[in-house]
């Protein structure tokens, strides 16, 4: 019973965490992860990402920080794989990206219209497009070269 209120809590943490801000607020946030000591590692926990998780041999990405009040996280747009990937930083973790519990398949965990139906990992076109254009903007892009 313990293991399944920790998952239920863990679960609703995760999509509160990933879940698209209000409208008021939907904008607002967004930084570049360039200066930020928390995500100093980038060029390595992409690099490991790809070498784990990567198909292609060369690899796009962009990355979007996002700040709401003293928490930082960072949005990792995968092109290549079509993946979305919270990246909350911790610190020692060189597997932080491929071990996220916000690891979207835009191509299977994205829906049309404001209805997630309940899902704890599904998110709206309308966050992943806010999130992209979050990217275009005040994103870092990256090329990984798989290694493996």
């Amino acid at each position: 019973m313990a293991r399944f209120v920790k998952f239920c809590f863990v679960a609703a943490l995760a999509y509160a965490t990933f879940a698209p801000a209000s409208a008021a607020t939907a904008d607002q946030g967004w930084i570049s992860i360039e200066h930020l000591s928390a995500f100093s590692d980038v060029q390595a926990q992409l690099q490991t990402l790809v070498n784990i998780n990567g198909r292609k041999k060369m690899n796009h990405f962009c990355v979007v920080g996002h700040k709401d009040g003293d928490e930082v996280q960072a949005y990792v747009y995968w092109s290549t794989e079509e993946k979305l990937i919270l990246w909350v930083p911790h610190l020692y973790d060189d597997e932080a990206l491929v071990t996220s519990d916000r690891y979207l398949d835009l191509k299977r965990d994205v829906v049309d219209g404001n209805d997630v139906h309940g899902s704890t990992y599904m998110v709206t076109r309308a966050f992943v497009n806010k999130t992209l254009q979050a990217c275009r903007n005040y994103g870092e892009t990256f090329e990984i070269k798989k290694s493996n």
